[in-house]
């Protein structure tokens, strides 16, 4: 077979009204959950695509796919259940140089007492790689990972927060938080705590060991033959 089984072809630009759709699906009746409104089932080993949407020839500025959920506000806009072994769950991948917008980006503005987190990542079951990695070229400004929270955030919560439940063996490896630099810094800081404009807080940087029987608070150390600055150094107006 060369050709398409069904093949619609127009030229028309329709008009300002839902309608005016090229090819639609209306329907009324209180649905069984598994008499779906389109449904796709694939048996044979298909090396396409199930849906293949491609945009050619003129610049279009719709959406490719929208979903208005409305009144169903117990389903999900998108559920995805993958048994794949080598493949992704979701692959986005941009090829252009964008000069505005990302390449994903989530908006939660319904209500400012939601009771779930907007992104929440689960990977219980994973105990060998990373819930979490990300990777960037070498970046000569912006930050790989940016945190910016509002006021009102401080006020019950952190801007970041690391809650470990587990009982930490990894000897000289750090349980809970490690910042490694293998690159040779030729100027700035590893790591960078300002507080400048904070003036009555309790303290800029809280170490505590309440729970600890041996070992140290807190350890500065150095190996380097060539360390011609301080390893430790206070400063107070």
């Amino acid at each position: 077979r060369t050709d398409a089984i069904i093949d619609i072809i127009t030229t028309s630009t329709g008009s300002a009204s839902d309608a005016a759709a090229i090819f639609q699906i209306k329907t009324s009746g209180a649905l069984h959950a598994a008499a779906n409104v389109i449904d796709l089932n694939i048996s044979g080993v298909a090396l396409s695509d199930a849906i293949d949407i491609t945009y050619a020839t003129d610049a279009a500025s719709g959406d490719a796919i929208e979903l208005n959920m409305v009144t169903n506000v117990a389903g999900d806009a998108v559920k995805i259940i993958s048994a794949a072994t080598t493949g992704n769950g979701i692959s986005i991948t941009n090829t252009a140089a964008r000069t505005s917008g990302s390449a994903l980006a989530i908006t939660d503005s319904a209500n400012a007492t939601a009771s779930a987190a907007t992104a929440f990542i689960s990977s219980a079951a994973i105990t060998d790689v990373d819930a979490l990695t990300i990777t960037t070229a070498a970046q000569t400004s912006g930050s790989t990972l940016s945190v910016q929270a509002g006021a009102s955030v401080f006020t019950t919560g952190s801007a970041l927060t690391i809650d470990g439940s587990g009982a930490y063996n990894t000897d000289a490896d750090a349980g809970l938080l490690d910042v490694t630099a293998t690159g040779i810094a030729l100027d700035g800081y590893i790591a960078s705590i300002i507080g400048n404009v904070a003036t009555t807080v309790d303290a800029i940087l809280q170490v505590s060991g309440n729970g600890l029987t041996s070992g140290n608070g807190l350890v500065v150390a150095s190996t380097g033959a060539g360390l011609t600055g301080n390893l430790f150094s206070a400063t107070s107006a």
